[in-house]
């Protein structure tokens, strides 16, 4: 009778503890589709931003490609307003500043690159504002914005970023010695 009762409580033990283990997997299961469903709606969003950026950019572009500049822009400043996104508006600011830069608009696009260098700084932001600025003849918003492209630039994972640093730092050479 021993005998018996030791494999009815090893075979309890053993129920209870496929049971637990069944019941962690399941809760284990709805708890990562509940994230997992959470960071597919976050990637939904982010695609739908992502288009809607593309969209309004090509419709810029197309404008102005034809001669329309002026509507070119008014599509990009729209879609500025109407983005709660920091990084769509970095990226709207950017092509609206490349926009007039290529329409030789400068002083807008100085504005323009500016305000896209605000919502995100990157090197490339810095030394765009920094070229603009330059052609302009602005020689001390042009040495600032260099600079600042300097101590943006990422030597440690970039393998051109030593060549960039260089290339700024030359830059900033020239500019301070008037040239």
């Amino acid at each position: 009778m021993k005998k018996y009762l030791r494999y009815i409580i090893l075979g309890g033990i053993i129920v209870v503890v496929v049971c637990a283990s069944s019941a962690i997997a399941v809760w284990l299961s709805f708890r990562n589709s509940s994230e997992s469903n959470q960071q597919s709606a976050k990637q939904q969003e982010a695609t739908q931003e992502s288009k809607q950026v593309e969209n309004n950019t090509t419709e810029a572009d197309k404008l102005a490609y034809g001669g329309d500049v002026q509507g070119g822009v008014e599509v990009l400043d729209n879609a500025i307003k109407n983005s709660a996104d920091s990084h769509a508006k970095f990226q709207y600011y950017s092509q609206k500043a490349l926009l007039l830069f290529n329409n030789n608009k400068l002083s807008e696009a100085l504005v323009a690159a500016k305000q896209a260098f605000e919502q995100e700084q990157t090197k490339d932001g810095a030394a765009f504002v920094g070229q603009i600025a330059r052609q302009l003849g602005d020689r001390a918003t042009a040495i600032d914005y260099y600079k600042k492209a300097i101590n943006l630039v990422d030597t440690s994972s970039s393998p051109m970023g030593e060549k960039d640093k260089k290339y700024y730092t030359s830059i900033v050479t020239d500019l301070e010695a008037g040239r």
